[in-house]
């Protein structure tokens, strides 16, 4: 869901804290790169650095550890823009560690599966203030709160063009477990751009987010809170700029862009488009509605490719 009208956003935001000299990181499976594992890399890593991982699964033994680091972790992504790099936590643990030392990380082009934890599947995160950009966490579980991530303490977390789903909040031993994707705890903030979070599950109440007292969920740019089981949105304060937050996903109108209905803007709508050039009016090619296929559309099909 990431387009190329997010870069402007994404350019202002602050992630690193200081002007410091960042290196670069490489992780990549065949050994070619700095290192194998990207729990290694994020460990030698220091504030303002960027891991850049490879394409490929990597089965994590323990938790990557951003620990009083401000760095960008970033992936690699396929033909169509969709993330290739995936960081499996096996059921191990979780997939990502923090201290709560209220610092910065930006997470880029990655799948996020198998973490496993009371609180957070994915990542606990107290007072620090993380952005993902172009993500996709499926398939995570907590026994408590937060099938995918736990927010608590000021913690603030901004999704850019990413997908929470099949994430599951559940203790089968009591039952209970809220929060079936995202727990946002006191004074703490999750901020949806062209995001969805649909699909995952909470066995009391809060399938999608489950919020307590002073927690914020704030959704912009066809952002989408929708066909989570156990509820959609629970407590806390819902700011709905641009989306929406409803029982089914039908909410959120089609891409445009999207000339097949895949789902996904590629090559074969862009082979649609190209074969409508020209005068065309009523063509769903025309995205502009002037009347004819042009560069006008191409701009705008490639501005939302992926």
């Amino acid at each position: 869901m990431f387009t190329r009208r997010h870069s402007v956003f994404l350019a202002s935001l602050v992630i690193l804290g200081g002007v410091t000299q960042a290196d670069t990181i490489t992780v990549c499976l065949d050994g070619s790169c700095d290192h194998v594992d990207p729990v290694v890399a994020v460990e030698k890593a220091t504030t303002g650095d960027v891991i850049e991982i490879a394409a490929g699964t990597y089965l994590l033994e323990r938790p990557i550890p951003f620990f009083a680091r401000d760095v960008v972790l970033r992936g690699a992504v396929d033909a169509d823009g969709r993330p290739a790099t995936v960081l499996d936590a096996q059921g191990l643990g979780q997939v990502l560690e923090s201290m709560g030392s209220d610092r910065a990380a930006r997470i880029e082009n990655v799948r996020i599966t198998g973490g496993r934890d009371g609180y957070g599947g994915v990542v606990n995160l107290s007072f620090d203030h993380w952005v993902f950009v172009n993500c996709v966490m499926r398939d995570n579980r907590a026994v408590k709160r937060g099938g995918a991530m736990f927010l608590s303490r000021e913690a603030s977390v901004t999704l850019v063009g990413c997908t929470i789903s099949g994430n599951i909040a559940e203790d089968p031993s009591v039952p209970s477990g809220i929060g079936g994707a995202v727990y946002v705890g006191t004074e703490s903030a999750l901020t949806l751009i062209d995001s969805e979070i649909s699909g995952n599950t909470a066995v009391l109440f809060g399938g999608g987010v489950a919020m307590f007292d002073s927690g914020a969920l704030v959704l912009e740019e066809n952002a989408a809170v929708c066909g989570n089981f156990g509820g959609q949105v629970e407590g806390g304060s819902v700011t709905i700029l641009d989306g929406c937050v409803e029982d089914f996903c039908d909410c959120i109108p089609p891409n445009p862009a999207d000339l097949n209905g895949d789902g996904i803007v590629n090559g074969a709508d862009l082979g649609f488009l190209l074969s409508d050039w020209g005068s065309c009016a009523g063509c769903p090619a025309d995205l502009n509605d002037d009347g004819r296929v042009s560069g006008a559309d191409l701009g705008m099909l490639l501005a939302a490719w992926g």
